[in-house]
């Protein structure tokens, strides 16, 4: 299977992120991620040029990492520095691969291409996560058995949560709400809004209001897996400013073929001081990722096996037009890199 090259994924949040190396499968590939000590991320290949030996499992010295193996170490440039044999003479040829990084939004991104001028403007914005003065962000990270483009289908198609979380999300509004795909450049927007209805549970609890409301699911789409979800109710007739909402950002990062590393944050207007909100926006969020999308993700991954989703001829609803078009994007530039 083939990956879009030249773009950014998710590699870790920043606060897992230390002196103390972390490795990650991205893409297929083993990467280690560090940071020097004046705390700059380094992202390199997690492959010793010598004998192959996984780098996390060695030392820092200084800000070279050292090969647990034979003792050979890699600078922040992934540019051989030290040799204890053959009289210190670095061999042509040690170096390990070296990723461009960025820290945005909490989150530590690298680009796969490997090109010197990674182009950070390819990342969209995210912003209501560094604001904390009007959101209460809650994250998480999962890995989920499942090919990513499974994921992306699985978000921009929000009429699964009348099914699979019914137990909290059910409301008869969303099927007969008004659905529009918007397709702009290569980004994707998946919209409904679902006016006259009575609250789900967790919006009449963030509203404090049990009459019927308008709410809204709102889903961006940018390649290869950069999703940002606003989700919100106010009361019936009233703007949306007089309600309330939370603003998520879902970015998927291939691990394998058919797995991904899935970081997730929530961002909410209300209770935002309150602890017992946050723990119960938590446990509803774990509840929703954790308990039944991974593992329906998971069991779909497993019916399909080896096959190519198209291969099998699935049978399309109205509800997969933001998918059907994400995945056309995503073929489209992945084509393009092969040229």
């Amino acid at each position: 299977m083939a990956f879009l090259k030249n773009a950014w994924y998710a590699g870790a949040w920043s606060h897992e992120v230390g002196r103390a190396p972390l490795a990650r499968t991205i893409l297929g590939e083993p990467v280690v991620m560090y940071r020097t000590q004046k705390g700059e991320p380094a992202v390199l290949s997690n492959r010793c040029a010598h004998r192959f030996a996984p780098l996390d499992r060695g030392r820092l010295v200084d800000d070279a990492l050292e090969c647990p193996y034979h003792g050979l170490r890699y600078d922040s440039r992934g540019q051989c520095v030290y040799n204890p044999q053959d009289d210190g003479v670095i061999p042509k040829g040690a170096r390990v691969r070296c990723y461009p990084a960025v820290e945005k939004y909490r989150v530590l991104l690298n680009e796969t291409a490997a090109t010197e001028r990674a182009d950070i403007a390819k990342i969209p914005n995210f912003d209501f996560i560094d604001d904390s003065g009007r959101y209460a962000v809650t994250t998480g990270t999962l890995l989920i058995r499942a090919n990513y483009e499974l994921v992306s289908d699985n978000l921009l198609d929000l009429t699964h949560t009348q099914f699979l979380h019914a137990d909290v999300f059910k409301s008869e509004a969303v099927m007969r709400g008004r659905f529009e795909v918007i397709e702009d450049g290569t980004t994707i927007h998946s919209k409904r809004w679902c006016p006259d209805a009575p609250p789900t549970p967790p919006l009449r609890l963030a509203l404090n209001y049990d009459k019927h409301v308008d709410f809204w699911m709102d889903m961006r789409w940018d390649p290869p897996g950069l999703m940002r979800l606003d989700v919100g109710a106010t009361p019936t007739g009233k703007p949306r400013v007089d309600g309330v909402h939370n603003l998520e950002m879902h970015l998927l990062t291939p691990e394998t073929e058919t797995s991904t590393h899935y970081f997730w944050a929530d961002a909410r207007t209300y209770g935002i001081n309150d602890p017992v909100v946050e723990e119960n926006n938590r446990r509803a969020l774990e509840h929703a990722f954790i308990e039944q999308d991974k593992p329906m993700l998971e069991a779909q991954q497993a019916m399909l096996g080896t096959a190519e989703l198209w291969s099998l001829n699935p049978v399309m609803l109205k509800g997969d037009a933001a998918a059907l078009r994400a995945r056309r994007v995503l073929a489209r530039l992945i084509g393009e890199e092969r040229l």
